[in-house]
């Protein structure tokens, strides 16, 4: 994974109707700046991001929508 990927642990909030809220979360963006995945912390990390930094938050992660036709 390029540098500078990062790894998000909190509340994750999702557009998934089948599991709209993963309560102890991970989101894993890559060096790209796209997001990479989105699980449980429970669950194993994709390959690539054990170099990864790791930022904790005290609260919600949510989805943000951009408007790009303007």
């Amino acid at each position: 994974m390029a540098e500078h990927a990062l790894v998000i642990y909190g509340r994750l909030v999702t557009f998934d109707e089948e599991q709209p809220v993963i309560e102890d979360g991970a989101l894993y963006i890559g060096g790209d700046g796209r997001i990479a995945a989105v699980q449980t912390r429970t669950e194993p990390a994709p390959a690539g991001f054990e170099a990864a930094g790791k930022l904790r938050t005290k609260g919600c992660v949510y989805p943000g929508l951009i408007f790009a036709s303007r």
